[in-house]
C-alpha cells in the first residue's frame, strides 16, 4: 500500500494496547512513529522495539507543545479517562481537555500535521429502538460520559483542523473480557442489540485511513458487520467451550439498543480482519 506522506511522522497520542498495535502496522509501512502518555510502563520502559514510547500530560499545553515541536505529519489520538476521579470528571479532564489542547497545539505548531485522527465511540448515539444509523444520524448521547464525548468530537469537527472523528463500537480482543465473566458469572444480559469490533481491525481502520490518499470524510463509524445481541454472542462462546449457557434473566428497562453501520467506512476500501463476532471470538477462544 502506498503512503499519502513521502517521509511520513505519526504521533500517537495515549498510546496504549490499540496505540501499540498501531505503531506495529505503521513502521511496516515507513513510518517514524513516536508514541506519548501519561504514564509509562512501570517496568520503566521509554522505548518500545519499532517506536519511542515517551510521557507526555497530552492536556498540558506546554508539554503537548514541546512534543509537537519536532514536527508530525499526522497525529492519532486515543484518549482514556484516568481512573482517580468520578467518571464523569474524568471524562471531562480527559476527552475534552484533550481536544482543547490538542486542537490549540496544533494549530500554533511550526509543522501543523496533514492528518488528524481522533478516536471516539459510537455510545454518542442515544437511539435505543433498534434502528440503523450511520454517519448521517443525529448523534445524540443520553449518558453523562457519552455527552462530553460528544463535545470533545464538536471541538475538532467545528476547527479549521484536517480532523476525522473515528466512533468506534464496543471493542473486544485479548484482555478485554467481560462477556466471558459475564459467562462465569451469570450476569444478567438484555435482549438489543450490540455493535463490536475487534482490537486488531482498530488499529488496521485506523492504519487503512492514515495510508489513504484520498481527502477523508468528517466522521466514521467503525464497527463489525453484524450488530448481534449479547445472548447470541454469550450462546456461541458458551458452545466453543462446551459449558452450560447461564439461564436468561430480562433486564427490567432494557432498550432494543441500535444497529451501527459501518458501510462508509467499507466504501474507503477497508476490509475486516474480524467481520463478525464468530470470526474474532474464534480466534480468541484457540488463542492460548
Amino acid at each position: 500500500m502506498k503512503s499519502y506522506f513521502p517521509r511520513p511522522k505519526l504521533l500517537i497520542v495515549g498510546c496504549g494496547d490499540i496505540g501499540h498495535r498501531l505503531a506495529a502496522l505503521m513502521t511496516q509501512f515507513g513510518f517514524d512513529v513516536t508514541g506519548i502518555r501519561r504514564n509509562l510502563p512501570a517496568d520503566g520502559i521509554s522505548e518500545s522495539a519499532s517506536f519511542q514510547l515517551s510521557q507526555c500530560d497530552a492536556t498540558n499545553e506546554e508539554q503537548l507543545s514541546q512534543i509537537l515541536s519536532h514536527g508530525f505529519d499526522c497525529i492519532v489520538a486515543t484518549f482514556t479517562p484516568g481512573r482517580e476521579k468520578p467518571l464523569e470528571d474524568a471524562y471531562r479532564a480527559s476527552y475534552v481537555a484533550g481536544a482543547s489542547v490538542l486542537d490549540k497545539c496544533i494549530k500554533t505548531s511550526a509543522v501543523p500535521a496533514k492528518r488528524v485522527l481522533w478516536v471516539s465511540s459510537t455510545s454518542v448515539y442515544g437511539q435505543s429502538d433498534g434502528s440503523w444509523v450511520d454517519e448521517h444520524s443525529p448523534a445524540e448521547p443520553k449518558r453523562a460520559s457519552a455527552v462530553l464525548l460528544r463535545q470533545a468530537e464538536d471541538i475538532l469537527l467545528n476547527s479549521s483542523l484536517p480532523c476525522s472523528v473515528v466512533r468506534f463500537s464496543g471493542i473486544y480482543g485479548p484482555g478485554r473480557t467481560q462477556l466471558l465473566n459475564s459467562l462465569k458469572t451469570g450476569k444478567p444480559i438484555g435482549r438489543g442489540f450490540t455493535n463490536r469490533i475487534h482490537v486488531d481491525d482498530c488499529a488496521g481502520v485506523l492504519a487503512h485511513l492514515l495510508l489513504l490518499e484520498s481527502p477523508l470524510d468528517p466522521i466514521y463509524m467503525a464497527t463489525d458487520h453484524l450488530p448481534v445481541s449479547g445472548r447470541e454472542v454469550r450462546r456461541y462462546i458458551a458452545e466453543k467451550l462446551g459449558v452450560a449457557e447461564p439461564p436468561h434473566v430480562d433486564i427490567e428497562g432494557g432498550d432494543q439498543g441500535k444497529r451501527c453501520s459501518n458501510r462508509r467506512l467499507l466504501d474507503t476500501g477497508y476490509r475486516f480482519i474480524h467481520p463478525d463476532y464468530s470470526s474474532g471470538w474464534s480466534a480468541l477462544l484457540k488463542a492460548p
